[in-house]
C-alpha cells in the first residue's frame, strides 16, 4: 500500500506549520514575517509544500529572477528524512525552474550538511565559493551553481532521475496540485 504525497503551492495559512519544521531543523529559523512576505508579496517567489496525510512534512522555494533561480529554502521534517522526499522536492523545484526557462540554479548549503551536499552534487551543482558564518558563527555555507539547466543533456538527466526516483520509491503516490491563490 502506498502513501500519498501531495506537492502543493505554499499558502500564507501554512506559515505556522512550516515554522515548526524551521525551528526543529535550523538554529536560526526564518521568521514568520519573512515567509509571509515571500508567499504574499514577492512576485519572483515560488514556494511548495510537501504534504503527507494532510500534514506538511517538507517545503522548498526559490526566486525566479530573469534566467536564474535562487533556491532560498528547502527542508524536510526530521521524522521523514532519509525517505527520498528531499530529492522529490528538489526535483520539483528544478522542473519548475526549467518550465520557467531558467538557465542556471544557485543555492547556499551549510557545508557540514552532508546529505544535502550529496544530493546537490548528484544533480551536478558545483561549488563556486563559500560564505563564512552564513548560518551563524562557525557555520559556513557553500555556494553551489548548476549551469545549462535548459540543455538537452540536462532535460534527459532530469527525466532519468525522476524515473529512478519513482522506481525506487514506489511506496509513495505523488500528486501535484496546481496553484490557485496564495491565501
Amino acid at each position: 500500500m502506498s502513501s500519498k504525497v501531495l506537492l502543493t503551492p505554499l499558502k500564507t495559512g501554512d506559515i505556522e506549520e512550516i515554522l515548526s519544521i524551521e525551528k526543529q531543523l535550523f538554529p536560526t529559523p526564518w521568521a514568520a514575517d519573512s515567509f509571509f512576505y515571500e508567499l504574499s508579496r514577492n512576485p519572483n517567489g515560488r514556494y511548495y509544500a510537501l504534504r503527507i496525510e494532510g500534514k506538511i512534512q517538507g517545503y522548498g522555494g526559490m526566486w525566479l529572477i530573469m534566467d536564474e533561480a535562487h533556491i532560498t529554502t528547502m527542508a524536510v521534517a526530521k521524522e521523514v528524512q532519509g525517505l527520498g522526499l528531499g530529492e522529490l522536492l528538489f526535483l520539483h523545484l528544478l522542473k519548475v525552474a526549467r518550465e520557467n526557462r531558467v538557465q542556471g540554479v544557485t543555492l547556499e548549503v551549510r557545508q557540514d550538511n552532508l546529505p544535502a551536499c550529496s544530493l546537490y552534487y548528484k544533480y551536478d551543482l558545483s561549488k563556486v565559493g563559500y560564505r563564512p558564518n552564513y548560518y551563524g558563527p562557525g557555520q559556513d555555507a557553500l555556494i553551489l551553481w548548476l549551469r545549462k539547466l535548459q540543455g538537452e543533456y540536462y532535460r534527459r538527466k532530469l527525466e532519468n532521475f525522476e524515473r529512478l526516483w519513482k522506481e525506487n520509491h514506489d511506496e509513495w503516490e505523488v500528486v501535484f496540485e496546481a496553484a490557485e491563490d496564495n491565501q
